[in-house]
């Protein structure tokens, strides 16, 4: 039998993992409604509708969001 094991260093993320397994996804994109498990995931989805990409390449002027 294969077993996996899971650490967690806080109960904040144990408590987000499970989301996973429940299919908990409270937080939805007013723009497209394609709901996430997490507020941060939420957060980087709705820079597709904005446009911000806060991340700049050091050598070029390439952003990414």
């Amino acid at each position: 039998m294969f077993c996996v094991w899971k650490e967690f260093f806080t109960a904040a993320t144990f408590k987000i993992h499970q989301k996973i397994h429940t299919g908990v996804r409270e937080y939805m994109c007013f723009e497209c409604e394609k709901t996430f498990t997490t507020a941060q995931c939420l957060k980087l989805h709705q820079r597709i509708h904005t446009g911000e990409k806060p991340y700049k390449c050091s050598h070029c002027d390439k952003r990414f969001s």
